[in-house]
Order: C-alpha cells, then sequence, then structure tokens
C-alpha cells in the first residue's frame, strides 16, 4: 500500500461517513440541486441577461457570468434546503437509521465512482507512469472498474439510440 493507495482510501472512507452522518435525501440532492443547478442556470441565463442587459446596459459578457452564478446557487440552496426539510420529516417518522445507513452507502458509492473518473482521466493523460501511481493497488482495481464501467455506458448508449431512432 503507497501513498495513492491511503489518499483514495481516506477519501472514500470520508465520502462513506459524510453519507452516513448527512443521510441518503441529502446526498441524492446534492447531486441533483448541482444538476438542476446547471441545467437552469445554463437554460435561463440568456433570457436573463438580455433582461438586466437591456434595463441596466451593463456589460453582457461579466452580466451572463454573474446571472450563471446567482441562478446556479438559488435553485442549488433551494434544492438543499428542501432536501433538510425532508430529512427533518424522516426523523420525526424514526426512518433516520435508514436513512443514515443508505446515506453512508450512497456515499461510498458516490465518492468510488469520483475516483473511477479521476483514475480514467490520469490513465487517459498518461500520468499513470508516476511510480506512486503505478505501483498501487487501488490505482488498479479503479482502472478496471473505470473500463468496466465506461464500456456499459458505451452499451446502453447504443442500445438507447436502437430504441429512439
Amino acid at each position: 500500500m503507497n501513498l495513492f493507495d491511503l489518499i483514495s482510501i481516506s477519501l472514500i472512507a470520508y465520502g462513506s461517513f459524510r453519507g452516513f452522518s448527512k443521510g441518503l435525501i441529502v446526498e441524492i440532492s446534492s447531486l441533483l440541486a448541482i444538476f438542476l443547478g446547471f441545467s437552469i442556470a445554463i437554460n435561463f441565463d440568456d433570457l436573463i441577461s438580455n433582461f438586466l442587459y437591456n434595463s441596466f446596459n451593463i456589460n453582457f459578457s461579466l452580466l451572463k457570468i454573474f446571472v450563471f452564478l446567482i441562478s446556479f446557487f438559488i435553485i442549488y440552496s433551494l434544492v438543499t434546503l428542501f432536501a433538510k426539510s425532508v430529512t427533518k420529516f424522516i426523523k420525526v417518522v424514526n426512518l433516520g437509521l435508514f436513512n443514515s445507513v443508505f446515506g453512508g452507502i450512497f456515499g461510498l458509492i458516490k465518492w468510488s465512482l469520483l475516483f473511477v473518473v479521476f483514475v480514467w482521466i490520469i490513465h487517459s493523460i498518461e500520468f499513470s507512469n508516476i511510480n506512486v501511481i503505478s505501483n498501487s493497488f487501488m490505482y488498479g482495481f479503479l482502472l478496471d472498474l473505470s473500463e468496466i464501467i465506461f464500456n456499459v455506458i458505451e452499451n446502453e448508449d447504443e442500445v438507447f439510440l436502437q430504441k429512439f431512432t
């Protein structure tokens, strides 16, 4: 076990603990909040920026960035606030342990997937020649897992395209 293994195992364990302490609802909503925040901000930043530009005559490029960030922050905050409300309700009906345990499992999976993508990027840009990485147990395992996951995604894309074209 080397430094890369220790760092990756520590961060994956941290993700699992964080998921356990926050719960499944908050963990899932954090991913949903990021996705919705980006989607809504990207789709509506032009509309809002044009309106504000016509009203206040501010630098359009700067305004567009500002509108995107504010939109993202508002959507992220609303989804997170909703998730925390649902979590409080779950604690009231005594499903807190269920929420925590599955939050830990979800956190473990989420952080593991982050490392799978990280290892795939390292391998793609050929940083894997560094001794710390190439001698790592976790690197080989995560690289194999990344190839499996990306093959499944590619196959699902082909099935989806065949089904709907």
